[in-house]
């Protein structure tokens, strides 16, 4: 991926990714130290697009952590400062994430907050996005129903039964 293609975010994101992944003794930046990265971003839409989907920040963080505790450290001669190297994990995502942009791109038009805005509600659920609506149609319902083992319901049958009729709904 050429970083000159990269938005400033991104290549923000990468740069401190590096830097965890020296201090933790790892050998290369790889996916969950660019991940880490994006969700320490204070201006970053990483943690608020995670949040708005509904993903427990703390959660995928925490796994995140327990991942890169698990790497192998490089200890020694071979440790030495900027000897380290984007993981070829990392390197398909980032190689994915540029065919992405490039889909998303129309006519040269950079992704707007817009089209973010326009995606989230694309999947958004339909009972989040439409809660109040829902909530005012079952309260009406709850309103106008009628037990089926009320002492109405139960009156109205007994008389239809006695008339040899349908039972008739009270209104």
């Amino acid at each position: 991926m050429d970083m000159n293609r990269m938005t400033l975010k991104l290549q923000e994101a990468l740069q401190s990714a590096s830097s965890h992944a020296m201090r933790r003794s790892h050998q290369g930046i790889d996916v969950e130290h660019l991940f880490v990265s994006l969700l320490d971003q204070g201006e970053g839409i990483t943690g608020p697009l995670l949040e708005q989907t509904g993903v427990a920040l703390a959660a995928v963080r925490n796994a995140a952590e327990q991942a890169l505790a698990k790497l192998p450290q490089v200890q020694g001669a071979g440790a030495g400062p900027g000897q380290i190297h984007i993981t070829s994990r990392l390197s398909q995502v980032l190689s994915k994430a540029e065919q992405e942009m490039e889909g998303l791109r129309d006519g040269g038009r950079a992704v707007t907050a817009e089209d973010l805005r326009r995606a989230r509600q694309a999947l958004t659920p339909l009972a989040e996005s439409r809660a109040e609506e829902i909530a005012a149609l079952r309260e009406w319902a709850r309103a106008r129903a009628q037990r089926a083992n009320s002492p109405a319901a139960a009156a109205a049958g007994r008389r239809a039964l006695d008339l040899g009729s349908a039972p008739s709904t009270p209104s």
